[in-house]
């Protein structure tokens, strides 16, 4: 009987189990541990040697998991242990003393943090052990745990890193540092936060740029008319696009994409202001905010002295760098933000509350988009279900390819305002979020609930998860 095989570029590979196998028996056996699922362990070989492979990492697996080999080619087996491994070996030969341990301990849960997709690691001490956690796609999930007689080494490890005071226990520290994950084009930034606690010193590390870029506004999950008024909108020659939504919805991932794209115009002049730069692009002036030395309004003054066709606001978060965006976006630059506000309507009103006079929005704003980010079904193992808000639901049971969890990458839900004539009259006389989102009904625009239901029915996203993401909101 021929064993079945498998592509390991359509597999997210778990580190947690890949990591159970010593880099050179893997290596030795040209096979990888990839993927558990409940009490089933999912193995990829080469052809020439599965027939061996589950009696070699047998020994190394747990006991009580049944072990399924499947063949890959030769290539992908290869690559995938280089871009699992990288410099493992070196680092276990490093030798055996306290501050060796700590690093080895410190480089593999990074690596595996980018290998996961991570966006965040959380070590978080305990009585006797300490536990480290991943979030994976919005969710966070236990990675592993090690001695709690570490966590202090583990913790200055990460301090020496982040230039952070390894003597100062009793107060809260913030900082940053650069990692070269193994098989990654380009090192990651880490943002580093200590907190004390009573069980020893928590650390939060967020990771930025360990993922691409998406191509396209498709790939962010946006519906075709979304995506054509925003390509639309990005022709403008000055007017003013705002993204808005919660912490973590994606919105710096969504104007990096139309950064992306404008900088391929090679006749534009183009200027980010940001807090921090979390991704790099070619074509593209980065600034990073220093905030200990200027602020984000004083920075776009000086900004507007370098002759830009196109400004990039991180974040308007006050009247005064509200007001200078705005006449930025008058006087003949496009001009790209992001705002909290909980949907596309509300922005007006979230502007005139800042201060901002309403006759200033109406003759700026082009164009709003409100987004949320929420966790994709596997496509492999999708089933259809009942629910009862929805006519027509899915649920993914689980499988090898989404490590067991039903949900594989992530998609975003938007709703978008786009300001014609009849809207900036409205923000003029009455810009309350109730009658501007009127308005939007009125004029067919699809509101995110109307994304959320599309996204259901087509078995993108679960019943659940919509209803979560954009239930107050039905």
């Amino acid at each position: 009987m021929s064993p079945d095989s498998i592509s390991l570029s359509e597999v997210s590979i778990d580190p947690r189990i890949a990591l159970n196998i010593p880099m050179n028996i893997a290596s030795r056996s040209g096979a990888i541990a990839f993927a558990r699922v409940e009490d089933q362990i999912f193995v990829a070989a080469k052809k020439s040697t599965y027939k061996t492979v589950a009696s070699v990492f047998a020994k190394y697996l747990p006991g009580e998991c049944s072990i399924i080999v499947e063949v890959a080619e030769d290539e992908e087996i290869s690559e995938s242990i280089r871009s699992i491994y990288g410099k493992k070996q070196v680092l276990a030969e490093v030798s055996d003393n306290e501050e060796s341990k700590a690093m080895i301990i410190v480089s593999k849960i990074l690596d595996s943090a980018a290998i996961s997709g991570a966006s965040d690691i959380h070590i978080n001490p305990d009585d006797s052990d300490c536990i480290c956690s991943f979030r994976v796609d919005g969710v966070i999930q236990e990675h592993e745990t090690y001695a709690i007689d570490e966590h202090q080494k583990v913790v200055s490890r990460i301090k020496v890193l982040a230039d952070l005071d390894i003597s100062e226990r009793r107060i809260p520290q913030d900082g940053k540092f650069r990692y070269q994950a193994p098989n990654f084009e380009r090192p990651i930034d880490v943002r580093v936060a200590t907190i004390p606690t009573l069980k020893g010193e928590k650390i939060t590390l967020r990771l930025i740029g360990a993922l691409d870029l998406p191509e396209s506004f498709s790939q962010l999950g946006m519906s075709e008319e979304i995506s054509r008024q925003l390509e639309d909108s990005l022709n403008l020659s000055q007017g003013m696009i705002v993204v808005t939504g919660p912490t973590g919805s994606g919105k710096s991932t969504t104007l990096y994409t139309c950064l992306q794209k404008l900088s391929r115009r090679k006749e534009f002049s183009i200027i980010s202001l940001e807090d921090p730069v979390e991704y790099e692009i070619e074509g593209v002036t980065q600034v990073s905010i220093d905030h200990e030395n200027t602020s984000f309004s004083n920075a776009l003054r000086s900004c507007l002295r370098h002759d830009p066709d196109v400004l990039l606001v991180g974040e308007i978060r006050d009247k005064e760098t509200a007001e200078i965006a705005i006449r930025a976006a008058l006087t003949g630059h496009l001009v790209l933000s992001t705002l909290h506000t909980n949907s596309a309507a509300g922005t007006p009103e979230r502007f005139i509350d800042m201060g901002v006079a309403d006759y200033l929005i109406s003759s700026t704003l082009s164009m709003v988009i409100s987004q949320r980010l929420v966790r994709g079904l596997c496509d492999k193992c999708l089933e259809a279900t009942t629910c009862d808000v929805f006519e027509k639901s899915f649920k993914a049971s689980g499988c090898k390819y989404c490590k067991g969890s039903g949900f594989k990458t992530r998609s975003g839900i938007f709703e978008s305002l786009r300001v014609g004539t009849e809207i900036a009259e409205a923000i003029n006389t009455d810009s309350r979020e109730s009658s501007i989102s009127s308005l939007m009904k009125e004029h067919g625009m699809p509101s995110i609930w109307d994304d959320a239901k599309n996204k259901v029915q087509s078995g993108k996203i679960d019943s659940k998860t919509a209803l979560r993401a954009v239930g107050a909101r039905a």
